[in-house]
């Protein structure tokens, strides 16, 4: 081989090396991006089921208090339609 032909070779080496490494780089910094979301994700993740978990008595008591409000309010709605039905009548008589 001549000298030329190895400076060639040798320059073809570099460029190609110097592309590699940027691709590496690249490649790595995608992943550190994607690795500080992930753990920015968990910590968020770890914040709400925290604040769920204190939450959950007051959750508790509010569905109690829905259910008892939705009794009371299927026992008026019974005694509305049994006046309803009496102020039919009464009209009907009237």
């Amino acid at each position: 081989m001549t000298p030329t032909s190895y400076l060639e070779l040798i320059s073809t080496f570099k460029n190609l090396l110097a592309t590699k490494r940027t691709e590496i780089n690249d490649l790595r910094e995608r992943y550190a991006n994607g690795y500080d979301c992930l753990i920015k994700t968990e910590a968020s993740v770890n914040t709400m089921s925290r604040e769920l978990e204190a939450k959950r008595p007051l959750l508790i008591q509010t569905s109690k208090e829905v259910t008892a409000q939705s009794t009371v309010v299927a026992k008026e709605t019974e005694i509305a339609n049994e006046i309803k039905e009496r102020v039919a009548k009464d009209e009907a008589i009237a």
